[in-house]
């Protein structure tokens, strides 16, 4: 049986919904697909205006309103003090002053750093043609120590004049008159104690102020 659109009379084909001339939904169509109610475009349920017109098709559904979105300047504020405690913190601990270890180098007890660790594969102890050699070796994340102690089996040797001929500038360190060189990146302090060249090294010069020779 022939059918009209009731709006433009226009001839509808048997299955067809809508008008093919004016869009308009056909009495009795059995379709669940929905159309612009001004123009008859066809729109998805999650569009809000048409497509073709441009019409508002329907109201936008408001969506719960978050915890985040409604506390979001409380968040904000709780954030920015929370990582201004940490800076602090992190500063407090920076200007606090570290702990210390002790350690034996031949005779001597050395305090260092309690961040340094000891290689003790770099451990040296021997004895050349009656000339002793004795080292150790720490590091951390970015520096490192170095202490020998450098003398004669015999304890005959002139050990001042060897630190001296080792050159530097004279500086008093670590409570001992000595010479300090600097070479490259490494900085070093050579001093003698009971005939015995005594010489830290250091890739950080003010890691002298935190060594101490017990």
């Amino acid at each position: 049986m022939a059918k009209f659109c009731k709006n433009c009379a226009a001839y509808i084909q048997d299955g067809e919904d809508i008008c093919p001339d004016c869009g308009r939904k056909i009495d009795g169509a059995k379709s669940q697909a929905k159309f612009c109610h001004n123009c008859g475009e066809e729109i998805q349920k999650d569009e809000y205006f048409c497509k073709n017109c441009g019409i508002r098709l329907i109201e936008p559904k408001k969506e719960k309103e978050s915890f985040a979105d409604k506390h979001k300047t409380a968040i904000i504020v709780f954030a920015v003090i929370a990582a201004i405690s940490l800076v602090t913190a992190g500063a407090m601990m920076m200007l606090s002053p570290t702990g210390s270890q002790e350690y034996q180098v031949d005779e001597f007890t050395f305090s260092i750093p309690e961040d340094f660790a000891e290689d003790e594969i770099a451990r040296v102890n021997e004895n050349d043609n009656g000339l002793i050699y004795v080292s150790k070796y720490w590091e951390n994340y970015e520096d490192a120590i170095s202490i020998d102690v450098t003398y004669a089996e015999s304890g005959t040797s002139d050990a001042e004049g060897l630190a001296e001929e080792m050159g530097g500038e004279q500086k008093t360190m670590m409570g001992y008159d000595g010479y300090y060189n600097v070479d490259d990146n490494t900085y070093s302090f050579t001093f003698v104690n009971n005939n015995k060249i005594i010489t830290v090294y250091t890739t950080n010069p003010d890691l002298f102020d935190e060594i101490e020779v017990l």
